[in-house]
């Protein structure tokens, strides 16, 4: 599974309603994939982040070559309650500050 392009927003990917293990290695793609420019991740139809991807965003966040290589951008309620009940904070994920 690919993660969308966004219409006439180059490094934009629109992120799945699903990120389960099955969107794992896409999302790992594009995050090992990201040039010097942030790649922008929509995460605003997520439904369901799973432990899966989670871990991926967090490593890259912590690896410091990377933590500027992605912003997520427009979170769902539900990208941010799933985080929140895996134990990680949103501000983690959206600013690369605050408790893992």
């Amino acid at each position: 599974m690919a993660l969308d392009l966004i219409p006439d927003a180059p490094h934009a990917r629109r992120l799945p309603q699903r990120l389960g293990a099955a969107e794992a290695p896409a999302l790992a793609r594009v995050l090992r994939e990201a040039g010097p420019e942030p790649v922008l991740l929509d995460a605003s139809e997520v439904t369901l982040l799973g432990t899966h991807c989670l871990q991926l965003l967090l490593a890259a966040r912590r690896d410091r070559r990377r933590a500027t290589c992605f912003r997520i951008v427009n979170p769902s309620e539900a990208f941010l309650r799933d985080a929140a009940l895996l134990g990680c904070g949103g501000e983690t994920l959206l600013t690369g500050q605050g408790k893992a």
